[in-house]
């Protein structure tokens, strides 16, 4: 496979089931509005107001792991899932790019994409720009 049809391929992917995890979230949010008085965990509620935060936020992956663990799980918890898939997607996609390349034995490019990895996985644990 070319690189260009891998990273076509891993985009479109990470963007179609970002969107479909982002809809289906937003669906069983007002499904349970709905269906009850409040739309929202009281336990996330309180946990983030006692800390200061939004009510609508998580901020851990433990957090995040904890809702989505539930049955039914949040609805938010699967809306944040979604954003995470949207903007782990062109990560992805330069790793596809770097097996390509790999494969087809292009030096010059694998360079350039596992310099492009390092500067992204820097940036993530330095927290560059926020």
């Amino acid at each position: 496979m070319t690189p260009e049809r891998a990273v076509s391929r891993v985009l479109f992917l990470g963007g179609f089931l970002a969107v479909a995890l982002m809809i289906g979230g937003l669906a069983a949010l007002e499904l349970r509005a709905l269906r009850t008085a409040h739309p929202l965990d009281i336990a996330h509620v309180v946990e983030n107001r006692e800390a200061g935060r939004s009510v609508d936020v998580f901020v851990s992956v433990p957090q995040l792991a904890r809702a989505l663990a539930r049955w039914p799980p949040s609805p938010l918890a699967v809306i944040v899932v979604g954003i995470v898939v949207l903007l782990a997607t062109p990560a992805v996609g330069v790793v596809a790019a770097l097996i390509a390349f790999a494969r087809e034995h292009d030096r010059r490019y694998v360079v350039i994409c596992v310099a492009l990895l390092v500067g992204l996985v820097t940036g993530f644990f330095l927290n560059v720009g926020g």
